[in-house]
């Protein structure tokens, strides 16, 4: 069987941060796939439903007197060649 290089492992996340509640998902990628490419299978295997596509993001920053929350990928607990990404829409 032939190992996916992108898998989207948590379709819709709704962190809530202080007053804001958006929409996220998770995918785990290897490591050498370009950002594009994830986005690509992010926005075909689960579409957002809106007119805005997946994205990759890095920071989501609340404003206000929050501080902003660090999204950047982390290492996958699985298989260390794999990353960890937040998409957003």
């Amino acid at each position: 069987m032939e190992e996916k290089d992108v898998i989207v492992t948590k379709p819709f996340m709704s962190p809530d941060w202080g007053i804001w509640a958006l929409v996220y998902m998770q995918v785990c990628a290897h490591g050498e796939v370009p950002p594009e490419r994830i986005e690509e299978v992010a926005n075909l295997e689960n579409p957002p439903g809106s007119s805005a596509p997946w994205s990759i993001t890095n920071k989501f920053d609340p404003g206000d007197d929050l501080e902003p929350v660090d999204l950047s990928p982390v290492p996958c607990e699985d298989d260390p060649v794999r990353l960890h990404y937040m998409l957003s829409c």
